[in-house]
């Protein structure tokens, strides 16, 4: 049931992008849950600093960390993103954990239409100098197309769809007691899609759901944007998982700057 609500949001954005468009699509807005994987489209440096807690229920473990995430444009319709954070992790037994995650690395290419939609096709690589206590140092990509459509001035509806390819890691135990670890790539699929809703010159409305197959990961997201000044933007959302794998909650807010 949860997938299919998945599904069915991205189609009406699908079909939403097929209508007659005539307002901007708000690419001063990112995403939350999908800052790199979307069509908005940048001609100026930018950086996000975003502080984050996560929760899981089963097992119980919260998380605490910092993610930097930032944008270069190196040509007209070619863009670069980057990842890189910090996190702890926090289980009620066991030892805490802390370390870097991996780096990642996002490239756009900006298709050139009529019209007021984006389209954007591009592809993702994680770099593994994360740390492996936290499920980190692994090499995953994946590549993606990406939508935004103005309904009217007020509204913008975002549709994702990709296909990411990730390292998986088993441990098994022999009779004798020994462990073997095997390392498999597995092929996730994921939709993505939400809304940017202004509510005025500054602030706007976020909602947001992502859906991986890989993982059973599916989580909702809401939040605000709010431009402080000409390039400042301050930025909060709470996001709640629907699935096994996703955290059961989380919380985020940063500050994103443009050059």
């Amino acid at each position: 049931m949860r997938k299919s609500l998945a599904i069915a949001l991205f189609a009406a954005t699908a079909v939403a992008h097929n209508v007659m468009a005539s307002p901007a699509t708000m690419d001063d807005v990112k995403l939350f849950q999908n800052f790199q994987k979307d069509a908005a489209r940048s001609d100026t440096v930018y950086v996000d600093g975003t502080g984050f807690y996560v929760q899981y229920d089963k097992p119980d473990v919260k998380g605490t960390g910092i993610l930097i995430q930032s944008g270069i444009p190196l040509a007209e319709n070619i863009e670069v993103g980057v990842d890189a954070g910090f996190m702890q992790r926090d289980p009620d037994y066991g030892k805490k954990e802390s370390g870097l995650l991996d780096v990642g690395v996002t490239g756009k290419y900006h298709l050139d239409l009529q019209g007021a939609s984006r389209i954007t096709l591009g592809a993702s690589l994680t770099l593994p100098v994360g740390d492996e206590d936290l499920g980190q140092d692994k090499t995953d990509f994946g590549f993606y197309g990406a939508v935004r459509y103005p309904v009217d001035e007020k509204l913008v509806v975002i549709g994702l769809a990709g296909l990411n390819f990730e390292e998986q890691t088993t441990v098994s135990v022999d009779s004798w007691g020994y462990a073997d670890t095997d390392t498999d790539r597995e092929t996730s699929f994921q939709l993505g899609g939400g809304a940017i809703y202004r509510m005025d010159e500054k602030l706007h409305l976020i909602g947001e759901m992502n859906l991986e197959t890989e993982g059973d990961i599916m989580a909702l997201s809401g939040g605000a944007d709010f431009q402080l000044h000409p390039g400042g933007r301050l930025r909060g959302a709470v996001t709640l998982g629907l699935d096994d794998g996703s955290p059961d909650f989380g919380l985020q807010g940063g500050y994103q700057i443009r050059f």
